[in-house]
């Protein structure tokens, strides 16, 4: 159950990116040379997901606050690969 999870959260984070690709300025995050720039719009597309998830009325069938955690988790795998 937590590998479908994971697997869900993944999903979602690269249909995000995908849509959202290079719609963000970088030099507001910190990366003006654009080097890190698929892993900047990787993190802004799972900081909106869990946005929407935090704020929807939906449980999302009882895997709500597990698909939040795990997007922190992916976000903090993100920023420690920038570093």
């Amino acid at each position: 159950m937590k590998k479908l999870v994971s697997i869900f959260s993944l999903t979602v984070a690269l249909a995000l990116v995908v849509s959202f690709g290079g719609r963000m300025s970088l030099e507001a995050k910190g990366d003006a040379g654009g080097r890190f720039s698929k892993l900047v719009a990787a993190i802004k597309a799972l900081e909106d997901a869990k946005e929407y998830l935090q704020t929807s009325p939906s449980e999302f069938k009882g895997k709500k606050q597990a698909t939040i955690d795990e997007c922190d988790k992916a976000i903090l795998q993100l920023r420690q690969a920038m570093e």
